[in-house]
């Protein structure tokens, strides 16, 4: 299933969670995702201009997720309205320790000179009030070398909790599909159906880990004997450049229906704990696709 590859330091997974203070009121799109990526590519351009300039390169999956907002509550309408002195957050995951130097490397001059940092989203300026990355610091926080993400699974025992994996989609979710008919071309699916859950974090897996997966094995797996449990969705409405947007937010359990292949159980359960940091589906740098393993 894998071909193998020399992993080093650099196969480090981090989720960044930063807090920020809203320095004046005024609103906001109610979906910022694509403010909070252009705040990020900002921040990464301010320290290595080529490598800014490389993760704008088209129809490439990128290095790096982005969230919406945190801690706003129940968004309604297309504007939102921030007040002076809010607290809110945001949420940044890295495949690598040169990305995640170079953000944090960001953040860390201006303190070291009495300057706090900010970020600018819209028209709006907000304070850096803390920079969460160690594990347990934060719920949406935390880093883990490769190496033990993949030994973890190699020697976690296959029973019946590894065969049952339940995700939180906490940000609206969905998932570019092509159609074999003439004249279909892509569209786009809310519902993360086993074969296009799996199958999306897989193709993810490929484009920046070191250890290819067989892709098409995994989808194919997923689809002939994975089966959607308990679940509870419901669909969201975003807003890109005025363009309409679905996707789905909740919780679904998949069902490892089959016993004996160890190597594609433990394979699924890899890539369901890789959504932490890797995000699902499309648009997860404009703050879709945010998902995270519950239990197990």
């Amino acid at each position: 299933m894998t071909q193998q590859k020399t992993m080093n330091n650099s196969h480090t997974l981090y989720s960044t969670v930063i807090k920020l203070i809203a320095n004046q009121s005024g609103t906001l799109p109610a979906t910022q995702g694509r403010l909070a990526q252009a705040a990020f590519l900002d921040i990464i351009h301010s320290v290595d201009p080529a490598l800014s300039q490389a993760l704008h390169t088209k129809n490439q999956r990128r290095p790096y997720t982005v969230s919406p907002l945190q801690g706003l509550g129940k968004i309604k309408g297309k504007q939102l309205k921030i007040k002076h002195g809010q607290e809110v957050k945001l949420r940044f995951t890295l495949l690598g320790n040169e990305l995640f130097t170079t953000f944090t490397q960001h953040f860390l001059s201006p303190t070291s000179n009495g300057i706090i940092p900010t970020i600018r989203l819209g028209e709006l300026d907000f304070s850096l009030s803390e920079v969460l990355t160690t594990p347990g610091s934060d719920d949406w926080a935390g880093y883990i070398p490769l190496t033990e993400l993949c030994q973890q699974r190699q020697t976690a025992p296959i029973n019946n909790t590894t065969r049952k994996i339940t995700i939180d989609f906490a940000s609206a979710t969905v998932f570019s599909r092509s159609s074999n008919k003439d004249g279909m071309g892509k569209f786009m699916e809310t519902f993360p159906s086993p074969p296009m859950f799996f199958g999306s974090l897989a193709a993810k897996w490929n484009d920046h880990m070191p250890m290819p997966l067989d892709k098409q094995a995994i989808r194919e797996y997923a689809e002939e004997t994975v089966v959607v449990g308990l679940y509870k969705m419901e669909s969201r409405m975003h807003y890109y450049w005025g363009n309409p947007q679905i996707g789905a937010v909740g919780h679904v359990t998949y069902q490892l229906i089959d016993k004996k292949n160890h190597e594609m159980i433990r394979a699924l359960n890899l890539l369901a704990d890789f959504a932490f940091y890797s995000g699902v589906g499309a648009k997860t740098t404009m703050g879709m696709g945010m998902v995270r393993r519950i239990g197990n």
